[in-house]
């Protein structure tokens, strides 16, 4: 995700095969984000470590299974929103309205969701709206990537 969201506002698409990451540009940024990453992952963890090695009462997963419904309906359909701003330039500019639209109609089913207003979607209906959204944006930027790399290929071989 910080791969594409920083490569999106170069103005040209760099060739993998002859890059490694760090080639790309804007190290510092990359490495800030993936510090940021490990941070909120272990944040993340910390507050199950009374359970390590003892397993999980049905209270317990029942106060991950929250945890973890609010990293993703809350984090990962922000994140939707700020990649939507973010692609303002860049190969990736296509791509702003359509994440922009995702972010938002997720974030309302989270909201709906979690305020326990599940609309005429039903329980499940909302729940899989604020969930899966990040995975079919996810799809639709790998394929919107994979065809600029062949249109890349094609004009240019050598690439």
């Amino acid at each position: 995700m910080n791969h594409v969201l920083i490569s999106s506002q170069r103005q040209q698409l760099n060739a993998p095969r002859n890059n490694n990451i760090n080639a790309l540009g804007q190290v510092f940024c990359r490495n800030s984000a993936a510090v940021t990453a490990g941070l909120l992952v272990i944040a993340g963890v910390l507050p199950t470590a009374r359970c390590w090695g003892r397993g999980f009462g049905p209270s317990a997963a029942r106060v991950l299974i929250v945890i973890g419904a609010l990293f993703i309906m809350g984090g990962g359909n922000l994140v939707l929103l700020v990649a939507g701003a973010a692609f303002r330039n860049g190969s990736l500019a296509p791509l702003r309205s359509p994440t922009l639209l995702i972010g938002t109609v997720s974030l309302i089913a989270s909201a709906l969701h979690l305020g326990r207003h599940y609309a005429r979607l039903g329980m499940g209906g909302t729940e899989r709206v604020a969930v899966f959204a990040l995975e079919v944006w996810m799809v639709i930027v790998a394929v919107h990537i994979l065809r600029i790399l062949r249109d890349t290929a094609i004009r240019n071989p050598n690439w």
